[in-house]
């Protein structure tokens, strides 16, 4: 079986240029993103992967001064302070614009330690992981053919109503596995139009992530059920603090 490499990417603030992030929105992402993304990614059960985080080079003083924390926590992540460009055509969730900084990032990487193969997973900055999900990513590509897409299609939402099951099989906890020498990466376009560029194999089997619902979501949201028990559940699959997401996602 050829070597693969796996990276994660995440955009935590960056922008196009004209676009603006308030202080309101930063210290609410980053509230999230330490309670609930960081510690998630820190108790995968697989530890061979690199965290790209896209940071804007204009951040605050006050984001800036609390990466050293993020990276004593996460070893695995790599902050990237880039700036990004538009590009032609639509680019309707500013993913393709960070593409060529990312192909960059990834190449650097494999200066150092060299694949034929790359795995890229997506993950927003306020959005959990299940411990098993960076694994069973792997897992799932490496047999599949170059190009090949993965969705992760179950998993949990968590608002001011609770906890609940959800669906998407168009959904943003997506993967891609390519060969090095030709990337284009998770982020060649939104993650409802992937399967223009390839196959989607579904995961459908048990929960792999945890989508947090609040003001600033600007996507469509699709619940099921409602957990009985999300103390139980949340401890079960994540490795953040179960008690304090909760109280997060209640609006305190």
């Amino acid at each position: 079986m050829s070597s693969v490499r796996h990276f994660l990417l995440t955009r935590f603030n960056v922008t196009l240029p004209g676009y603006t992030l308030d202080d309101v929105w930063l210290r609410h992402r980053t509230e999230l993103f330490e309670e609930v993304c960081v510690p998630s990614v820190n108790g995968q059960m697989l530890r061979d992967f690199v965290w790209l985080v896209l940071l804007s080079p204009s951040s605050p003083q006050w984001i800036i001064d609390r990466v050293p924390s993020w990276l004593e926590e996460c070893p695995r992540m790599k902050p990237v302070f880039c700036e990004v460009r538009p590009v032609r055509g639509v680019d309707r969730d500013r993913v393709r614009c960070v593409r060529e900084v990312v192909v960059e990032e990834i190449q650097k990487e494999l200066r150092l330690s060299w694949a034929e193969k790359v795995i890229t997973s997506r993950l927003d900055n306020d959005d959990a992981i299940t411990r098993d999900f960076m694994i069973t990513a792997q897992e799932k590509l490496k047999s599949e053919k170059d190009g090949t897409f993965l969705n992760f299609q179950v998993g949990l939402m968590l608002g001011p109503k609770g906890l609940y099951f959800g669906r998407d099989p168009k959904g943003h906890f997506c993967s891609v596995i390519e060969r090095s020498n030709d990337l284009q990466t998770i982020f060649v376009d939104g993650h409802r139009r992937l399967d223009r560029y390839g196959r989607v194999v579904q995961v459908t089997d048990q929960v792999h992530w945890l989508e947090m619902i609040h003001d600033f979501n600007v996507a469509n949201f699709s619940f099921g059920k409602k957990v009985r028990a999300p103390l139980k559940v949340l401890t079960k699959h994540f490795a953040f603090n179960p008690g304090r997401v909760l109280e997060i996602g209640k609006g305190r």
